[in-house]
């Protein structure tokens, strides 16, 4: 959404707190993050979730961003919490079957659709709609996961990992072979389906690029309602690394 983390605290500083036009938004005050509580703050790290390979320029994206927090006094130690693997297959049920089931009736007319929502709309075709039980059981699901997940980051409330299995792709590409193993469309981004699903906030700092001269990012996660210290530990990946205008005419 922005270029700079410091564009992006005056955002976020404009939009938090509550808003009565929100009836879900929360009452959460803007705070300030002193540098003595920043530098307590221990950072969780994983370079793949053991499903999803990453390639291997993501990965060295990861190693560099990592290695900028430990120069910077950061305590930074692998740690993966468990339970992620199920919130992805919750992610799968609430954000692809359900989206299914609410676009369906409103898009009958296929020949209408983009090619990206035509084609997810016919991958969604051999899944079974949910019932209310489903959906309930989901949601109960959803809390346990979230409840644990979270116990397990009172020790590592910030998390460093990847944003995406591979670098930006062409359009109409929805497989890739990365470390031997083919990977589709939906599980390159799992790694934004786990936080997404559970409520947590997230941001992506840019690191690197691949010999193409696209991108790499990496993701930066924290505890609900604690953006303040996401924004602060991606400001300090920022600052080694950070926005460069892209050499378009490699592109080209």
């Amino acid at each position: 959404m922005t270029r700079t983390v410091a564009d992006l605290k005056q955002m976020f500083a404009v939009t938090a707190g509550y808003d009565a036009g929100d009836p879900v938004s929360a009452p959460v005050p803007l705070r300030h993050v002193s540098s003595e509580e920043l530098k307590r703050v221990r950072i969780g790290y994983f370079e793949d979730d053991d499903r999803t390979p990453v390639t291997p320029e993501t990965r060295g994206a990861l190693r560099q961003a990592r290695e900028s927090l430990v120069g910077q006094g950061f305590e930074v130690v692998e740690f993966r919490p468990e339970g992620l693997e199920v919130s992805r297959e919750l992610w799968w049920k609430f954000f692809s079957i359900c989206g299914a089931m609410i676009l369906g009736p409103i898009v009958k007319d296929h020949s209408r659709m983009s090619p990206m929502l035509r084609e997810f709309m016919k991958r969604m075709d051999p899944e079974v709609p949910l019932c209310g039980q489903d959906l309930l059981d989901a949601w109960i699901q959803m809390d346990n996961v979230r409840g644990k997940v979270l116990a397990q980051m009172q020790q590592f409330p910030i998390l460093l990992c990847p944003v995406c299995a591979i670098p930006a792709f062409k359009h109409g590409e929805r497989n890739w072979q990365v470390e031997g193993k083919t990977i589709e469309y939906f599980d390159i981004f799992s790694y934004t389906q786990f936080f997404n699903v559970l409520g947590m906030p997230a941001a992506v700092v840019p690191i690197a690029r691949t010999s193409e001269g696209l991108p790499i990012g990496v993701q930066v996660v924290g505890m609900p309602w604690e953006e303040e210290i996401v924004l602060e530990v991606s400001e300090r990946v920022e600052r080694d690394f950070g926005f460069c205008p892209p050499d378009l005419s490699r592109l080209i």
